[in-house]
């Protein structure tokens, strides 16, 4: 007990450390596919990829990919059978 005592700026160093570790394994299992910076050059280059900045306008035109479509997320329900016809080309 008097080790957790006299160096407990230590432990908490080493448990916030392994937290940072493990969030991206623990964020990947949430949502959709993932895709790294690499595979993304990769489908962005060789295969077409289809690249959405659900940002607003103003955000979009401070800086995007380039190529990327804007389409805001309030209004990408509206957009969703353009990505579909887009996917049916291939």
């Amino acid at each position: 007990m008097d080790f957790v005592r006299n160096n407990l700026l230590l432990i908490v160093v080493a448990v916030v450390s392994g937290a940072m570790l493990i969030w991206p394994l623990l964020r990947r299992t949430t949502g959709g596919p993932w895709v790294d910076a690499s595979m993304a050059t990769q489908l962005i280059n060789r295969e077409d990829a289809l690249v959405v900045d659900v940002r607003d306008p103003g955000e979009y035109g401070a800086g995007h990919i380039l190529g990327a479509k804007n389409w805001p997320l309030d209004h990408l329900d509206e957009r969703g059978g353009e990505a579909a016809r887009r996917k049916d080309k291939r």
